[in-house]
């Protein structure tokens, strides 16, 4: 018994420590993630920073992989609530929650915008994780829009209105970033756009 209670324990700091990284990443940026500031957010000794994520950058690869793995989580979600003849406001609405998963709240947008060019600047291991995600994202973008009848689109296409639009509205210093995207893709998912 005080095994399991010592794992769950454990499991919890590690959870702790990560939902502490992803914070610092979405709100203040790659170059925030360090061991010191992490110990500091997730209210834990460094060591157990060091203990769980012996260097850095295994400390971001985990964040990174969380963060994908809550944004594969909601394009599943959006995908079950997809109707058949969904009008292209809500598929574009789908659409944005697969890409960027559960909050889109504008903090949240422009952090993961800004998590995505970090990961290029920062080191080649963090790139070729973010383009591993990349090709399962593209993948359930792809099945979204076939199974909305949108089988002609682009996935590049669409991606590239949504990134754009949020790029462009976040250095505008715009309020309303999902909004902003959902209106821009409207028109390029209307049937026979």
């Amino acid at each position: 018994m005080p095994f399991r209670s010592t794992q769950a324990r454990s499991q919890q700091r590690r959870s702790s420590i990560l939902a502490a990284a992803e914070a610092l990443l979405l709100e203040a940026g790659m170059a925030a993630v360090t061991h010191r500031r992490v110990a500091a957010a997730a209210q834990v000794p460094l060591g157990s920073i060091r203990y769980y994520f012996s260097t850095r950058e295994d400390l971001l690869l985990a964040a990174l992989d969380r963060l994908e793995a809550a944004r594969a989580d909601a394009a599943e979600q959006a995908a079950a609530r997809l109707r058949p003849a969904v009008p292209a406001r809500r598929l574009a609405e789908l659409f944005l929650e697969s890409f960027y998963g559960p909050d889109l709240g504008d903090s949240a947008l422009i952090g993961y915008v800004g998590v995505v060019l970090d990961c290029a600047r920062e080191s080649e291991v963090l790139s070729l994780r973010m383009r591993e995600h990349r090709e399962s994202l593209d993948a359930q973008l792809r099945a979204l829009l076939d199974a909305a009848g949108r089988e002609r689109l682009s996935v590049s296409l669409t991606t590239a209105v949504v990134d754009g639009s949020l790029f462009n509205a976040a250095a505008l210093r715009r309020e309303g970033l999902a909004e902003i995207a959902v209106a821009e893709l409207t028109p390029v998912l209307e049937p026979g756009a």
